[in-house]
């Protein structure tokens, strides 16, 4: 009987004119034959379509502008974009820390506060309940090394069909790497529709996203840093910040195309 599972699977064998016909014994070692065929028939196409869909899948990820990183439950790299390769490689403040006993190298950050909040949002997410709704539960701005401006990478589950989507089998969450010195300028007309700046917080903004730091605002823009001051201390009122980094990962968000006010706390 056809085994529906099994993909239909013809094999021809021929004797020679002066043989003898196959009889009955022949006919059924064949057709226990072709049942074996068939199941390594199968295993072969459903290998193949997995080694196309993760190539598939992989090829997307580079395509993208941001950093992209899989990571595995331990937070290993288990596939870094192009995007996100160069950023590791150009030392900009993520990097690659080594493992024992043949694990992957883990994603963290050169600068020592920026390294445990990464590392506590990927613990999060790694260990999170996974029947809850896929959604970014983390951004975690990193402090950018030799005067470069900050990264900050957004973390989410990928969910439990991702091997249907052509990802490995052990990537359980993505790592978005939004890069400052890549991201589009901010539009002075965007942060004024969405956070009310004036244009001398705009240009503030723009500066505190590229150069990071009042000290680095304030050479950039030819302002006084107490001036620098009074202007993030009015942007954190409008927007909600509690922090110079919880205002650039809005800033940078904005800029990236993902812009969202931070609620206030009702009085």
């Amino acid at each position: 009987d056809a085994d529906p599972s099994l993909p239909t699977t013809a094999c021809s064998l021929f004797r020679g004119e002066r043989d003898p016909r196959f009889g009955a014994v022949e006919r059924e070692r064949m057709a226990a034959v072709t049942r074996h065929l068939s199941r390594a028939l199968g295993v072969t196409f459903r290998l193949r379509d997995a080694e196309l869909g993760v190539a598939a899948a992989h090829g997307a990820l580079d395509g993208l502008d941001h950093g992209t990183a899989l990571l595995d439950a331990e937070g290993g790299v288990v596939f870094a974009n192009r995007a996100a390769d160069a950023i590791l490689r150009a030392k900009r403040g993520l990097e690659l820390a080594g493992r024992a006993g043949g694990s992957r190298a883990r994603l963290t950050a050169s600068e020592p506060a920026s390294a445990e909040s990464l590392r506590r949002g990927i613990e999060a997410l790694t260990m999170r309940d996974r029947t809850l709704p896929s959604h970014f539960i983390d951004s975690v701005l990193i402090e950018g090394s030799a005067g470069h401006a900050p990264l900050l990478v957004q973390l989410a589950p990928l969910g439990d069909n991702r091997s249907s989507r052509g990802l490995p089998r052990d990537a359980v969450a993505i790592a978005f790497v939004i890069d400052a010195e890549r991201t589009p300028m901010l539009d002075p007309g965007v942060l004024r529709q969405i956070y009310q700046f004036t244009v001398a917080e705009a240009r503030v903004a723009q500066a505190l996203v590229t150069r990071g730091g009042i000290a680095r605002v304030a050479a950039a823009t030819n302002v006084a840093e107490s001036t620098i001051r009074s202007h993030l201390k009015s942007m954190f009122a409008k927007t909600g910040a509690t922090s110079q980094g919880d205002l650039i990962r809005m800033l940078m968000l904005a800029a990236s195309g993902t812009a969202g006010r931070k609620p206030k706390a009702s009085p």
